[in-house]
């Protein structure tokens, strides 16, 4: 079933596979995004269907996938093929007979399984050093160095960034330039190719890609940046991949979070503010600067666990601002609508970056 969802939002949201592993606990998918997607958008789906599936068909509650993603930036014209060969090697000694990956499809020795591979996997072997002969890359695979292996894994586990000197100091460099710009979200995501590691991912960029991205105006390098960080906050905080933890009190709680407008090419970049729930009150530190007084919020119990909270926020001339939040354990995400009077609202989205007790530190 899981390979039939993954063939259906292949199609939907036309993105590439480059090579996948279905294991017990850990799931690997090597993938590039289309232009409609983020990563985001194509695990939360195919996610969510699969687990409305699985605890259907086995009579199952709560959450399937219970580890977050992590993210690896990886310089794909340099790793394409030794990614594949990383996947397909993660079943272990007997990794070219296991029927749960695209291992069999590269050797022609199965079926693609209604996933059509056929285009990603002639551009993987187009990197052999001898791509005509039919059997490279199962000796490519097979007689792998135990070196070079053990130092590719330590490299994707002590790392965000896979790629050369040159690629991980412009990968420093972009993000230096967003942290600084605060600009609008993308119109369009990054094309990246990505590999989720047990609910983990690993991203990787073209050489192609990222010349056509240095071609864009410094403008147009914020505003991708930004959509970037807003889909990762959005995986950070999906909570159907989360465990519950143990805060349970909303009250007596600081949260720092960083609020990015909810619409493309919203306006107002990227803000960092505090929120604290103290004495059944709820204060926003930059709302409070700006005029806006403390409320009180309600806190309701959802259906599927966490809790969901909502307040308003007024200030002297008519002007107000609504929050509704998602928390759960010691993650929180939500909305935020400025509406000042007499003018057109603004919607914001925000997300949880750390949180503590009043008065304490975590």
């Amino acid at each position: 079933m899981y390979m039939e969802l993954l063939t259906k939002y292949k199609t939907q949201h036309q993105f590439k596979v480059f090579s996948y592993c279905l294991l017990p606990e850990e799931l690997y998918l090597l993938i590039e995004t289309g232009e409609d997607a983020t990563i985001s958008d194509i695990m939360h789906d195919l996610n969510s269907l699969y687990t409305k599936y699985y605890n259907g068909r086995y009579g199952k509650r709560g959450h399937l996938f219970e580890s977050r993603f992590r993210s690896v930036l990886v310089e794909k014209a340099q790793y394409l093929l030794q990614m594949t060969r990383h996947i397909h090697r993660s079943p272990g000694v007997d990794f070219e007979n296991y029927p749960y990956s695209s291992y069999l499809v590269y050797v022609k020795k199965a079926a693609p399984d209604g996933l059509n591979l056929s285009g990603e996997v002639q551009e993987v072997l187009d990197f052999l050093e001898h791509k005509d002969d039919p059997d490279a890359y199962e000796r490519y695979c097979l007689e792998a160095d135990a070196n070079g292996i053990e130092e590719l894994e330590k490299r994707l586990k002590r790392g965000l960034v896979l790629g050369s000197d040159a690629f991980a100091e412009e990968v420093k460099k972009k993000l230096s330039e967003f942290a600084e710009a605060q600009k609008a979200l993308a119109k369009r995501p990054n094309r990246v190719l990505v590999m989720i590691v047990g609910m983990g991912i690993l991203a990787a960029s073209s050489s192609s890609v990222y010349l056509y991205i240095s071609k864009r105006s410094l403008k147009g390098h914020y505003e991708t940046l930004l959509r970037d960080r807003e889909a990762q906050f959005a995986q950070v905080t999906r909570f159907e991949n989360r465990s519950p933890l143990e805060l349970r009190d909303l009250e007596g709680t600081q949260w720092d979070i960083e609020v990015l407008p909810a619409a493309v090419g919203g306006e107002g970049g990227l803000q960092k503010d505090r929120i604290s729930f103290t004495d059944g009150l709820f204060r926003s530190e930059r709302l409070a600067a700006d005029g806006y007084r403390a409320t009180r919020f309600t806190l309701t119990l959802r259906t599927g666990g966490g809790y969901t909270w909502e307040t308003l926020q007024s200030k002297p001339g008519g002007d107000s601002v609504s929050w509704r939040g998602d928390w759960q354990g010691d993650a929180m995400k939500g909305v935020m609508v400025i509406r000042p009077a007499g003018q057109s609202s603004r919607d914001f989205s925000f997300f949880s970056v750390t949180w503590s007790y009043a008065g304490a530190a975590r």
